[in-house]
């Protein structure tokens, strides 16, 4: 069969299988060729509109195909994706794998709308995962928009609090920042040379390089 007919033929079985082996060996076909015929079928199945838990009763099973389908929309870096990705990301009911792994698909498809959804991620005070977190931080330094910088530098001024228990999420702001172009911000400059005293000694080594590459 000529690609087309392949990926139409995978796109009807991807909706209607109810093997999980067979439905892996689909999706692996469909990331393969990742035409934008299939986006449909991978948003519908994300967002469970084709009743995919039924198919997959095991909520583990289900979780980590959804997981591999957040995979799949990222590498086609179609801006399509994102609204769906960024509805899985906020539902409060939604398994913190999945956000975490929607958050890396933002971040890779690099669309600008992300931004500021994904800024309210870090303000949100009611989101108790510091890892859903540390993903948007990491997806906002693969964005690399400047509209970023203020988040990123609250979570580098944070006091001894909920945030600051946790070094790693300073180490992937820095990361971003690193990405970012913040170049005669006084503001991060300030909270790079706070950063230069922190606990971390991993906090304080990615503050040394983010610095260092300011002055470049």
């Amino acid at each position: 069969y000529p690609n087309e007919y392949l990926v139409l033929i995978y796109n009807y079985f991807f909706e209607v299988s109810n093997s999980l082996e067979i439905l892996t060996f689909l999706l692996k076909r469909i990331d393969k060729f990742r035409d934008k015929s299939s986006l449909v079928v991978l948003i519908d199945s994300l967002l469970m509109k084709g009743k995919l838990a039924q198919r997959i009763p095991d909520t583990d099973n289900l979780t980590r195909f959804r997981v591999n389908i957040t995979k799949a929309l990222a590498n086609t870096k179609d801006s399509q994706a994102v609204y769906p990705l960024l509805y899985c990301l906020n539902s409060k009911d939604e398994n913190y794998k999945i956000k975490l792994s929607c958050a890396e698909a933002l971040g890779k498809i690099g669309d600008k709308y992300a931004v500021l959804p994904l800024m309210n991620i870090l303000e949100d005070e009611s989101e108790q995962s510091v890892y859903v977190k540390e993903s948007a931080v990491s997806a906002l330094g693969m964005i690399g928009d400047d509209k970023a910088v203020d988040s990123l530098v609250s979570i580098l001024e944070s006091k001894k609090g909920f945030l600051d228990k946790f070094t790693f999420l300073k180490e992937r702001a820095l990361e971003a920042l690193n990405k970012i172009n913040h170049k005669g911000d006084e503001k991060v400059m300030k909270a790079l040379r706070h950063s230069l005293s922190d606990e971390s000694p991993q906090v304080r080594i990615n503050a040394i390089e983010v610095l260092m590459n300011s002055e470049e």
